[in-house]
């Protein structure tokens, strides 16, 4: 990995740095930092022990192809969808993408369940709200932005198309 920041870390990412795997330090205090993958700064409380910093953008890139295989699948279960999509390249242990995941899923779930919702317009919606969910909000706050998506999907439901 380290042809992303040309640091000397070995490790593959796992469920830590998505840059080199090192384990994530969440700080009291929020500080601009810049991504290590795209330059952008952002405030951010979390870091990791390397120094990375990966951005909200960054770190949901690709995301686009869960949403089409969620569209695609006709599975019921939330908690079998979380399990294939988790697998997915795009999702990793931490990172904002849970923010939005949640609330896909579980309106993939609902729709194939028979419940009437317009998936091709909640989808995008949720995806919308979800990436407003900024990272880091989980250390923050001591609460997940995955909570936050579990309301956003109801929300999407109902919402009109900007």
């Amino acid at each position: 990995m380290t042809e992303l920041c040309g640091c000397d870390s070995t490790q593959e990412p796992s469920g830590g740095c998505i840059v080199c795997g090192a384990s994530l330090r969440y700080h009291l205090k929020g500080e601009v930092h810049v991504c290590a993958v795209c330059g952008k700064e952002q405030r951010t409380h979390v870091e990791c022990e390397a120094g990375h910093f990966v951005c909200d953008g960054c770190h949901t890139a690709g995301f686009e192809a869960v949403v089409a295989a969620l569209r695609a699948s006709n599975e019921c279960d939330p908690m079998a969808l979380f399990e294939r999509m988790a697998e997915h390249s795009a999702i990793h242990l931490h990172g904002p993408e849970h923010h939005v995941l949640t609330p896909c899923i579980l309106l993939a779930a609902y729709h194939n369940a028979g419940g009437k919702v317009d998936i091709e317009q909640a989808l995008p919606e949720a995806v919308r709200r979800g990436r407003e969910v900024s990272g880091g909000l989980c250390g923050e706050w001591g609460v997940c932005g995955a909570a936050a998506g579990v309301g956003i999907m109801p929300a999407s439901c109902w919402a009109r198309p900007r």
